[in-house]
């Protein structure tokens, strides 16, 4: 078939992973967030922000002018476009999949276990940086640079995070991007390209950061209002759906982020549906919740791949479904996306495996303890989920009860959505969507395949084999 275009909302987190092997396989274009604000990647903004203040304000202490001084030398016209610095933790955590697609047999399995490295240690971060740029090959010149970038950092640490709440095991990945985004401040093309000729990300993927500055996240819940993306993360009370905003950095948190504007009118030019995928919602919402009237005029159909888990402080399915569906100003976006959810509850998949000897009962036990101190919970997506949606009728019409789980081996997360189904079933969505060209037709052709009952016909599709409609297995 023809490759698909596909707008995958954002590639944010790990939630999108299952679908890797849709994105290798055809042209997607997607949003970075810039709201990241946890762990290793707070101390990455802080270290930048303070090499921006200390080169601008003469501070009379030795050792911190000697800083300033090496920053300047490395960076002696560019420090002053600091806004341009975006948090590198979601970059990074797709490097680390992509990674092992795009370099072969080992290679890839170490740049992978490179990136992913953090320590409290800085010798050793330093040491496995280095290594990285060896096993990349980078030039020389750029590895002298990012030699002179890991000293200031090294006394950065020394001399700022001492006692301070920053968290100071640092992240190869992260400390890798950021050397990179200092590199290009500002042209976000060039930076981009470089790391696809690294082979750390797809050359046939658009990356862009959806702005171009860094952003923090605001919500709130019934009691009280949540500046920041980690606060946000730990919070335990149900977080509103339509109060997840991408605002300026600076006091009072209340300015809107101004989102890409030319890439969002290309992206919907070129895409012939948009996916939704799976994951934390902090990290599809903000953005939906600024160009929902924009999704809706343009009329194509949108795709919303549910949680099999969410995390204590996000919305349950049904009410994101309430939000998706309902048009009105602080109840609903009304984007009306197809919904995409599981055969199975996760407990249920769990319990099958274990009738069919897949699994032992412990091992089982074991996975969803691994959920639990994640502080997520399973979501029940089956006959629950559908007795709520009859709330919703179109919503219900909407609603394709299809995806398979798979078991993954202990410490890797237990189940996850098939990588291998989910393209398939999106090879038979580009198909349809070409055919019928609006969202209410594409629904109806979806039915005839998946039957009145949400499941799959699989003797629809083998009638259908004429059509060349991918098969769904």
């Amino acid at each position: 078939m023809k490759k698909a275009k596909i707008w995958v909302l954002a590639l944010s987190g790990h939630g999108p992973s299952c679908l890797d092997s849709l994105i290798m396989d055809h042209n997607i274009m997607t949003f970075l967030m810039v709201d990241d604000f946890g762990g290793d990647t707070k101390t990455q903004i802080h270290f930048i922000e303070t090499m921006f203040k200390i080169s601008q304000e003469p501070n009379g202490v030795e050792e911190i002018q000697r800083i300033s001084d090496s920053w300047k030398k490395l960076y002696p016209k560019t420090y002053k476009k600091i806004e341009s610095i975006r948090p590198p933790g979601d970059l990074k955590s797709n490097q680390i999949r992509f990674a092992q697609y795009l370099n072969k047999g080992e290679k890839g399995k170490e740049i992978s276990e490179l990136l992913f490295f953090r320590s409290n240690n800085f010798l050793e971060v330093k040491n496995a940086t280095l290594k990285l740029l060896t096993i990349l090959n980078v030039s020389n010149n750029l590895k002298k640079r990012a030699d002179q970038f890991l000293e200031i950092y090294q006394k950065y640490l020394e001399e700022f995070t001492n006692n301070s709440i920053l968290d100071t095991k640092t992240s190869v990945g992260n400390l890798f991007n950021n050397f990179l985004m200092c590199e290009y401040f500002g042209e976000d093309k060039k930076f981009f390209n470089e790391i696809k000729r690294l082979k750390l990300l797809p050359k046939h993927v658009r990356f862009e950061f959806i702005s171009k500055t860094r952003a923090i996240l605001v919500a709130s819940d019934s009691q009280t209002t949540l500046i920041g993306e980690d606060v946000i993360d730990k919070n335990n009370n149900p977080i509103t759906p339509h109060s997840y905003t991408l605002v300026d950095k600076s006091p009072p948190f209340n300015k809107k982020v101004e989102i890409k504007l030319d890439v969002l009118e290309e992206y919907f030019k070129k895409a012939e549906f948009i996916i939704i995928p799976p994951g934390s919602i902090a990290n599809q919402l903000p953005l939906i919740n600024a160009i929902a009237p924009k999704i809706i005029s343009w009329g194509k159909p949108v795709f919303w791949i549910i949680n099999s888990f969410i995390h204590n402080g996000e919305a349950e399915v049904i009410e994101l479904v309430r939000y998706f569906y309902t048009k009105q100003n602080g109840l609903g976006v009304g984007i009306k996306p197809i919904i995409l959810s599981p055969k199975l509850s996760p407990y249920e998949f769990l319990g099958e495996s274990i009738k069919q000897g897949k699994i032992s009962f412990e091992i089982a036990i074991h996975f969803i303890n691994e959920y639990i101190l994640q502080s997520k919970k399973p979501v029940m997506v089956t006959k629950l989920l559908m007795e709520e949606l009859e709330k919703f009728p179109l919503a219900s019409k909407r609603t394709f009860s299809i995806i398979d789980f798979i078991l993954q081996k202990p410490g890797e997360g237990g189940i996850r959505y098939s990588q291998e189904q989910l393209k398939r079933i999106f090879e038979l969505i580009t198909d349809i969507v070409r055919k019928e060209k609006d969202t209410n037709k594409t629904v109806e052709f979806l039915r005839k395949i998946f039957g009145d009952n949400m499941y799959l016909n699989q003797s629809y599709l083998e009638e259908s084999s004429k059509e060349q409609l991918p098969p769904i297995i």
